[in-house]
């Protein structure tokens, strides 16, 4: 059977490649994004799957070890189908006349109707689209019989994923700096909500100018602050969630033991040799999301470079421009 799968645009692809360039519009994409920020993911990776959380052991057996792969197209290759391809074969009109003479093939959410076919299209498209008004939206509901399963989302909460990736991804990258102790990173461990959101951009309209008041200036800063600490607390959420296998989902997410003393003993050693996170893995996520896109010359880094290509993130996946 053809893998299909629900957060995808189309259930068929006339190949392979144009399924992957749908994935890498879709959703799926920063699933796997997020989850490459996740500290416990990772360890759980580095431990081969010896964790005491179910959850997150049964995200880890479907979505394998998204850190050794170079790109999220050779990631979507190799581990798509177990993770998110749904299980069954996809649902679809078909010409019942014939068996519905001896078998009770009506299902909960399917719907046997006779539709006269002297009747012109308009008018069957009209007569049937008033019959699936008379059932209530949950009844039309797909049940995913995915691994996992990607929920359904506004448009609106779609186009806020890239810039609660790029807060996630700062919060975590400040966060390793000052655990591994590397003193030519001092900037970024400097960093506060303010000069996150300044690097990625979040309120273009609170740019200083050297024309603002000092109460002008104040205001901007509050918001950009207030506008960061908003956009971590989500991508807490978010990152909370997918973990135990739901994304995209901002509720209260459970909390389980994960880690034997011995792990945990383990994991703060790794955490401050450096092999978490360092400066590097900004271009690292980059590259892995949208290596189709130039990268800025990878000799000389300045700061500013480095912020620049953190901002990049905002134009990968079309569907959010």
């Amino acid at each position: 059977m053809i893998p299909w799968y629900t957060g995808l645009s189309r259930q068929f692809y006339a190949s392979k490649f144009s399924e992957i360039q749908d994935a890498c519009k879709s959703d799926y994409l920063w699933w796997i994004a997020f989850l490459r920020l996740s500290q416990d993911y990772w360890w759980i990776c580095h431990e081969n799957g010896d964790c005491l959380d179910e959850r997150l052991k049964k995200v880890w057996s479907v979505v394998g070890d998204v850190f050794k792969y170079d790109n999220f197209q050779s990631w979507w290759i190799a581990q798509s189908q177990s993770a998110f391809a749904e299980q069954g074969k996809p649902p679809k009109v078909a010409d019942v006349s014939l068996y519905s003479q001896f078998v009770d093939i009506t299902p909960n959410n399917s719907l046997l109707i006779d539709i006269p076919l002297h009747l012109s299209n308009d008018l069957i498209v009209e007569q049937l689209l008033a019959l699936l008004k008379q059932f209530p939206e949950e009844v039309r509901f797909y049940k995913s019989t995915a691994n996992l399963e990607l929920l359904d989302i506004s448009t609106k909460e779609r186009r806020q994923l890239p810039i609660l990736y790029q807060v996630k991804l700062m919060d975590r990258l400040i966060e390793a700096v000052k655990m591994s102790k590397r003193t030519d990173l001092f900037w970024l461990a400097k960093m506060r909500f303010y000069e996150i959101g300044m690097a990625i951009e979040i309120s273009p309209s609170a740019k200083p100018s050297k024309f603002d008041s000092t109460a002008t200036r104040t205001e901007k800063q509050n918001r950009v602050r207030s506008l960061v600490s908003q956009k971590k607390r989500a991508a807490d959420a978010v990152m909370a969630n997918l973990e135990i296998g739901k994304f995209p989902l901002k509720s209260k997410a459970s909390v389980s033991p994960r880690w034997t003393t011995d792990q945990k003993r383990r994991m703060k050693i790794a955490i401050e040799r450096g092999e978490w996170l360092n400066s590097t893995s900004i271009d690292g996520e980059y590259n892995f999301l949208g290596n189709q896109l130039d990268l800025l010359d990878m000799t000389n880094r300045t700061h500013e470079q480095t912020l620049s290509v953190l901002r990049s993130f905002s134009r990968i996946g079309s569907k959010y421009g």
